[in-house]
């Protein structure tokens, strides 16, 4: 129902890029409920090219689930560089499981000190020169690969803070990616908002109204149920949205999700057979989908990471006691908060 450049995808909902969260075995689940695309949590370009230890976290050995890979990259020789390594150890058969990505993102949307306070991601979008180049690069890769990448595209907020985003410095990076991207996902924040702070859906409609024919606009922000889903597609006129904080609380959102078609129509071939409150899913469900993510684990061997493993158990056994008792439960930190199962806040782990 959604095309990327080459890439022909079965739905509109998509899964962000989450840190601590987007391994293989997250990413099959909620690939399993619905998700039409999934990506790894983002990657320093520099760290891929020197062969760090986070290379294991392009983990894409799924061939059925898209994968996209999401890379943090400051110039256009480092992100040049990093693509070159994708491809080499891809194609050399030291990492054969590279093959499987179907997409490359670009990240401009990190809010947190460590990539922002480095003048990265989301403070980038004031320099569109730098874009510029670091989309052209994205593009003659695409273009020249021995791989077989599907779509380039990048992951944008509204700028910095209220003042970049009232002085629109998203709109010149629109008009690069009309010129080299696939896609352009929009967060519909700026990034001092809270997540707590509403997302702002005029400015993704104005993106959507300027943007080429060729390049699909993704919509971010609040996407919890198919209703917030239809409600955003309908309101900005975009062609997809990315899912974050609510699928960390329940995978099975992207049952909910799937319902909804192109313009942002509910489908009525496709009617809702979970409960109405939070598409929980049965004990039996989310046992059954642990198995399938130690599975992954276990054939990924030791390079998975702790920190994924730690969020799996941490994160389905939150799942079973809200099952069971009917209160959302953080679990670990020595933290516990309790909501009504109706409220269905989305936090994360």
């Amino acid at each position: 129902m959604l095309q990327l450049g080459k890439l022909k995808l079965s739905g509109v909902a998509m899964l962000a890029p989450l840190e601590r969260v987007s391994y293989v075995g997250f990413r099959n689940v909620c690939a399993s409920n619905g998700a039409c695309l999934s990506f790894t949590e983002m990657i320093r370009a520099k760290s891929i090219t020197a062969m760090h230890g986070v290379i294991n976290m392009i983990d894409s050995i799924d061939e059925g689930t898209p994968t996209g890979v999401q890379l943090l990259a400051a110039t256009p020789s480092e992100l040049r560089a990093c693509l070159h390594t994708i491809e080499e150890q891809a194609l050399s058969g030291c990492q054969p499981h590279w093959r499987n990505l179907s997409v490359i993102d670009l990240n401009f949307g990190c809010p947190k000190p460590e990539v922002a306070g480095q003048q990265l991601g989301p403070a980038m979008l004031k320099d569109p020169h730098t874009i510029a180049s670091l989309f052209e690069v994205l593009a003659e890769f695409k273009s020249s690969s021995n791989l077989n990448i599907g779509a380039v595209g990048a992951k944008i907020r509204l700028g910095m803070d209220a003042v970049e985003m009232q002085s629109k410095v998203y709109l010149p990076v629109l008009e690069e990616a009309n010129n080299h991207l696939d896609y352009l996902v929009v967060h519909g924040r700026h990034a001092a908002m809270k997540s707590s702070d509403l997302p702002l859906l005029d400015p993704i409609g104005e993106i959507k109204a300027r943007a080429a024919s060729s390049l699909a606009i993704i919509g971010n922000g609040n996407v919890s149920s198919a209703d917030s889903a239809a409600h955003m597609m309908a309101y900005t006129g975009c062609d997809g949205v990315m899912v974050a904080r609510a699928a960390i609380q329940n995978p099975w959102v992207f049952k909910d999700l799937s319902r909804v078609g192109p313009g942002g129509i509910i489908l009525a071939d496709k009617p809702l057979t979970d409960a109405s409150e939070g598409l929980l899913p049965t004990l039996e469900e989310v046992n059954n989908a642990e198995q399938v993510c130690e599975e992954w684990e276990s054939r990924f061997g030791k390079r998975t990471k702790n920190k994924y493993v730690t969020f799996r158990r941490l994160n389905f056994e939150r799942l079973r006691q809200l099952i069971k008792t009917g209160e959302d439960v953080v679990v670990g930190n020595q933290v516990t908060r309790a909501n009504k199962v109706h409220a269905l806040k989305r936090k994360t782990l």
